[in-house]
């Protein structure tokens, strides 16, 4: 099963630009420059960036319905086949691996991830991914993480001068928080145990599971906090939105090239 992933944020940003294009009209017939709107030359370069829009909204929503995650077992029963190739997306929920120690944030936090500092630094602890199927280490040194909001800062430390500071904000991931995690996934074998090894603590281990780690050098293993519900529907609904104004771009310039004609 082969996963592109996708940056969100410049697709978002490239399909809503239509949206933002037409509020833009709206404004200059508000300020009264009617003529701004009636410019087939602005409606052409309209219909041109609505059409990038459609595209890319349309793309990226048939990604996200195309990447929908694997339960653990059947990713495993997959790998163990040879049937899994490229990248894998799972779904699950976040637990800490067994008779770990604790991981604590600089603030005093517990967690099993967390992100601080300026330039930031990440935590490198392997966490499980369980869901009802079964359950795979994750590997997050290096990797990808977004969907976190960041942790409010809470009470302060005193300075050596007797002052109050508020500790630096951090994100996390705690226990049982929603994960969706997209890598090269291997089954509970030798080569597992292998990459359970070259994180660091879980040498002493040995667990004998899945893991899903970076698909290779310089490709990082994405991690998303949260659920990733509903975005394939916003980028649905931007790619039919987007094919509205084109049409009724386009249109409006068709119309202008006959009237002028």
């Amino acid at each position: 099963m082969s996963v592109t992933t996708h940056e969100t944020k410049w697709r978002l940003l490239v399909g809503a630009a239509p949206l933002i294009g037409v509020a833009f009209f709206a404004w200059a017939a508000a300020q009264g420059e009617s003529e701004v709107a009636r410019s087939s030359m602005a409606r052409a370069i309209l219909a041109a960036i609505a059409a990038l829009g459609a595209v890319v909204a349309w793309w990226t929503a048939r990604q996200l319905r195309a990447s929908a995650a694997l339960p653990v077992s059947r990713a495993s029963a997959l790998a163990q086949s040879g049937e899994l190739a490229g990248l894998v997306a799972l779904h699950g929920r976040a637990r800490a691996l067994p008779d770990a120690e604790p991981l604590v944030s600089p603030n005093g936090e517990l967690c099993l991830w967390f992100r601080t500092g300026t330039p930031p630094r990440d935590s490198t602890r392997p966490f499980l991914l369980v869901d009802d199927s079964g359950e795979c280490v994750v590997l997050p040194a290096n990797a990808d993480i977004t969907g976190h909001v960041p942790v409010p800062a809470g009470v302060g430390w005193r300075s050596g001068r007797g002052r109050a500071r508020p500790p630096a904000p951090e994100c996390l991931l705690r226990n049982d928080d929603p994960v969706h995690v997209t890598g090269r996934f291997v089954a509970a074998s030798p080569e597992a145990l292998v990459l359970q090894s070259q994180a660091g603590s879980l040498a002493q281990h040995g667990l004998l599971l899945p893991v899903i780690a970076a698909p290779g050098p310089g490709q990082p293993l994405r991690v998303r906090i949260g659920s990733d519900d509903g975005e394939g529907g916003v980028f649905g609904m931007l790619a039919v939105v987007d094919s509205l104004v084109l049409l009724v771009a386009s249109s409006l310039v068709a119309w202008a090239m006959l009237v002028e004609g």
